[in-house]
């Protein structure tokens, strides 16, 4: 880190010759001199401020909140808080990949890290039915709590990839049990049992038999053009044939 180089009276050795001959000039003028000169300097350096090795350690946790890092703690040391930052920049290119993950999770745990990843390219038709699950093997969560690591690599997981994480021999994070496929139904049958409706029409036939048996004949007998007579009307007379 360069900084530039300055006289460190820059700021005296800009008044008249008659006040830089004047202690109390000197002195009230030197005041503003040394607050200016941590201005100064600080604007020397604010190239490198964006640079993880040599940026100030309070501006770390800021470095990688750009990059997407919540996992910097200002409680850990200087050169791991460098490390993590510049290892998150590295990955970056290659993060949802087997590749990014295994680099980040090395910087996290500090050892090695062992990743089955069962994806792939398939033809139209020929994916698996289930989501694929990822195994990883780790030897420990580093600085980090069980569950905190957990939910850090389901972060890093494409949302619809399983995960299988253990650590140490232990098995810490299990993908979901997939839901049971619904039963495929032909087109045009109903959901109800075949014998439950042939007794239901059977019962709705027998019941339109008795209603047609039972329904009374009746007659209209109004009409003028059956009986001109009314009902008083006589039967006609029979006569024998001459």
């Amino acid at each position: 880190m360069s900084v530039a180089r300055r006289s460190p009276d820059w700021l005296l050795d800009q008044l008249p010759v008659g006040m830089v001959q004047d202690d109390f000039f000197r002195r009230f003028v030197g005041i503003f001199q040394e607050i200016a000169t941590s201005y100064v300097e600080g604007a020397d350096g604010v190239e490198h401020v964006a640079d993880p090795s040599v940026t100030p350690a309070p501006l770390l946790p800021w470095l990688g909140s750009w990059l997407g890092t919540s996992v910097i703690d200002a409680s850990l040391d200087i050169d791991t808080q460098r490390r993590l930052v510049i290892a998150s920049g590295h990955t970056m290119a290659w993060r949802g990949t087997r590749r990014g993950l295994t680099e980040w999770l090395h910087v996290l745990t500090g050892g090695p890290v062992l990743i089955d990843d069962p994806g792939g390219v398939h033809r139209e038709g020929e994916a698996p039915q289930h989501p694929p699950v990822v195994r990883i093997r780790v030897i420990s969560t580093g600085w980090l709590p069980e569950d905190e690591f957990i939910t850090l690599v389901r972060a890093e997981l494409p949302a619809h990839v399983g995960l299988e994480l253990f650590v140490g021999d232990r098995m810490v994070a299990s993908p979901p049990e997939p839901e049971p496929e619904p039963e495929p139904e032909a087109a045009g049958v109903p959901d109800r049992p075949l014998a439950a409706d042939a007794a239901g029409a059977e019962a709705l036939d027998e019941a339109l038999d008795e209603a047609t048996h039972e329904a009374p004949v009746t007659t209209d007998s109004t009409d003028s053009t059956d009986s001109p007579a009314g009902d008083d009307a006589e039967p006609p007379t029979e006569h024998p044939d001459a």
